[in-house]
């Protein structure tokens, strides 16, 4: 099922024993992976390692540019192979990148014979240092529009083969572009399919040559299956060969409207396990940055698109975080639990009236039971023409026992963070700084330690910490446009470990393991000054089922006015997509319900009518029913049913299957013909 998420918890204090430690641990491959062969082909060293991208285009008004970056204190060459969809070798460079240098090179001007191919893959084998080396693809389309592909090594957390992404088709002209790239010099075979409303279907084998790459129609494997008219879902690839020789990639788009998503690709798992798992998304787009034009796009909004790729419930944990009058507030949104292979579109605009993001950004934590890859999260922020202003990159956090803060110094005014001794004794500690830049998150750790005493806590001024010019422990310094993320201190002399999900360079068998260790100094809150947040009480919804006898006929019509946890009043109310009985059964939804709503020349419905079944006063109890109320009428196929108004399917019909939806079990009043008529959206 797909379906949104419109339940909303109310604000809760900032707790500084926040993070969960989780231990990583590199899953058993299969029997029928050559584990050594893996290992020798990508190992990572300080001489030499590759990574890829599974996509380029020079032709047809398209064209590719090459971004590699070095973050690092010394140079590092890239050896860059073209390789045509077919897999020969057709070109290439080599570029020198020098410390803290970016290096920008056209895909075209590597090709042997501009005409020998229009479009394939590529490879990059790094020399020298490999510390602070990253890539980047950016394909323009003939409009001008750009989409940025990683350039790397992996998919850290892929140890058995398999790997997937979630989909969302806002509307019928949009479609998926998946890219699939054998990164390996042995032939592989991908066994594709494809799941919707919770139900995985097999798709045809490919073949891949070594070095090839395939293009492929997300719309294709759906209609392969009879699934054409599912908006959401997720796709899977398994495949033979050696551990990480897949690359793949998933661009949701339509060209006519700009609409242009990359969904995020997870490493499959067959079995769960008891670990948690935490991510971090440092930057989330709640509102357009100032000075930048976007035409009309008129506000934005965030979403989160999750997806459970197991055969077991998870219930994730969203809590977002926002800094308002020099505080970080936080708000927790609860989730109902998202079913095994289920996808799902979370708003997460529903957080506005409990967190103040007077930046116009926020940061978000996502916890779940299960491995890294059980649940799939991509997060983005739209306009209200379908366009993409951002998309949050996400950071596995560090598995030791980490104390977390968020940070946000865009205003300009200090941003004080108390920290204290976990230990009761003078204890030391380092500080790290996730953050979101130039679309890709990265890290920096502050040059510097920072010791409490014994029974004392300490106030420190990020503000005045972070814009020192100084180089860390890795050669990095601190983008000057970055202005907010996240905090988390550890333990002096932790050994830095990169928590993307994707290995910039070569993954290996130790890239899905982290060191734990205890942490010595906490985030702790002044319990002296003001609260970091105020709860505002939780939000209060009602469910009422209403009757009223339809105009000369013996028979009544039913339909729902809720309350929803914003507040807002609805009347939920289905029936005949024309006057009279005919037509298809229809579903209307009017917000800011007026004393009298008509929806026909024949059937009226107020709120005023009687209440047969329902809570009169708004409790939050009755919050998960009017959320589910509403979401069914919201997703009503409007051309699905033929309208019948004597047996059914009719309104009745609807309004019981859309009780049901809310999980309430409603009885119908008297004269509710058609109430047992099954519609199953």
């Amino acid at each position: 099922m797909f379906k949104t998420n419109s339940i909303i918890c109310y604000a809760l204090l900032l707790d500084a024993a926040f993070m969960v430690p989780v231990a990583y641990a590199a899953a058993a491959r299969p029997a029928s992976v050559d584990q050594a062969a893996a290992e020798q082909r990508i190992q990572m060293t300080e001489s030499s390692s590759f990574s890829y991208a599974p996509i380029w285009k020079a032709s047809g008004g398209y064209s590719t540019a090459l971004i590699l970056k070095n973050t690092g204190t010394q140079e590092a060459t890239a050896t860059v192979t073209l390789y045509s969809r077919d897999g020969r070798q057709i070109g290439g460079m080599k570029v020198l990148v020098s410390p803290h240098e970016t290096a920008r090179r056209s895909v075209s001007s590597g090709l042997v014979d501009s005409a020998a191919a229009v479009d394939g893959a590529l490879s990059v084998q790094w020399s020298g240092s490999l510390q602070g080396v990253s890539g980047q693809i950016q394909v323009t389309d003939p409009s001008g529009s750009t989409i940025a592909y990683p350039v790397h090594g992996g998919y850290r957390f892929d140890s058995e083969n398999t790997l997937w992404a979630p989909w969302w088709l806002p509307d019928a002209g949009s479609d998926g572009s998946i890219t699939l790239f054998n990164t390996s010099a042995q032939s592989v075979v991908v066994q594709p399919s494809t799941t919707a409303n919770g139900v995985e279907k097999a798709q045809a084998p490919i073949s891949l040559a070594p070095h090839s790459s395939e293009e492929l129609s997300l719309r294709t494997l759906l209609a392969n299956v009879g699934s054409k008219d599912v908006s959401a879902g997720s796709i899977t690839f398994h495949y033979t060969g050696v551990a990480h020789a897949l690359q793949s990639s998933l661009v949701l788009s339509n060209l006519h409207t700009g609409f242009a998503l990359m969904s995020n690709f997870n490493a499959g798992h067959r079995q769960q396990t008891q670990q948690q798992t935490s991510w971090q998304f440092p930057y989330v787009a709640t509102a357009l940055d100032k000075g930048v034009s976007h035409g009309n796009a008129g506000p934005i909004t965030a979403y989160a698109l999750i997806s459970n790729a197991t055969g077991q419930q998870i219930i994730p944990q969203i809590t977002a975080y926002a800094v308002s009058k020099g505080k970080v507030n936080q708000a927790l949104l609860p989730l109902s639990a998202l079913g095994p292979r289920e996808t799902r579109l979370v708003n997460l605009s529903q957080l506005a009236p409990y967190l103040t993001a007077e930046s116009g950004r926020m940061a978000l934590t996502v916890n779940h039971a299960g491995q890294p890859g059980d649940l799939g999260i991509s997060i983005f922020s739209i306009t209200s023409v379908d366009q993409v202003i951002a998309e949050a990159q996400g950071l596995i956090q560090p598995a030791f026992g980490a104390s977390m803060s968020y940070w946000d110094v865009s205003s300009g005014h200090s941003l004080l963070q108390q920290i204290r001794s976990a230990t009761g004794n003078s204890e030391s500690t380092t500080a790290t700084l996730y953050y979101q830049s130039q679309g890709k998150t990265d890290s920096y750790t502050l040059p510097m330690t920072l010791t409490v005493g014994e029974d004392q806590a300490k106030k420190i001024d990020l503000a005045q910490m972070i814009y020192t010019g100084a180089l860390d422990g890795d050669g990095k310094r601190l983008p000057s446009g970055v202005k907010s993320g996240f905090v988390v201190l550890s333990p002096v002399n932790t050994i830095s470990y990169t928590t993307s999900p994707i290995c910039p360079t070569g993954c290996t068998s130790q890239s899905a393991s982290v060191a734990q260790s205890k942490q010595p100094v906490v985030f702790a809150r002044d319990d002296g000054a003001e609260p970091l947040c105020s709860s505002p009480p939780p939000p209060l919804c009602f469910t009422q089922l209403k009757y009223h006898s339809i105009l000369l006929k013996e028979a009544v019509h039913t339909f729902w006015y809720i309350q929803n946890p914003g507040g807002i009043q609805y009347i939920i109310d289905g029936g005949p997509s024309c006057a009279g009985d005919c037509g298809y059964l229809a579903a209307w939804w009017t917000a800011g319900v007026p004393p009298f709503y008509s929806r026909s020349p024949t059937v009226s419905d107020t709120t005023s009518n009687g209440t047969w079944w329902g809570n009169p006063q708004p409790t939050n109890a009755a919050c998960a029913g009017a959320v589910g109320i509403f979401e069914y009428g919201y997703y009503w196929e409007q051309t699905k049913y033929y309208y019948e108004g004597a047996t059914g399917p009719n309104s009745n019909s609807f309004a019981h299957a859309a009780g049901e939806e809310g999980y309430l079990d409603p009885t119908p009043p008297p004269g509710a013909v058609g109430w047992n008529y099954p519609v199953i959206e």
